[in-house]
């Protein structure tokens, strides 16, 4: 299941890259697979805590980074 979502993942990434929109730098792969881990520790903080500081710092720290232009719409 989860290396699905990484592939999936990391192809959307690299689309992304190829337009500018992703840090040429960034290998894909990994990105993808910490953004997985990230958002899997995400919900279950959701779940737990019923708090919604998890996703405000999900998108604050592992998606924003990964863009050239800070253009991720905030969800807190």
């Amino acid at each position: 299941m989860f290396t699905t979502w990484e592939a999936e993942i990391a192809a959307l990434l690299d689309e992304a890259k190829a337009a500018g929109e992703v840090s040429p730098d960034r290998d894909t792969k990994d990105a993808a697979a910490f953004l997985t881990d990230c958002f899997e520790g995400m919900l279950v903080r959701l779940k737990v805590h019923h708090n919604h500081n998890a996703l405000r710092r999900f998108n604050a720290f592992a998606l924003e980074p990964l863009t050239i232009m800070q253009s991720v719409t905030e969800f807190a």
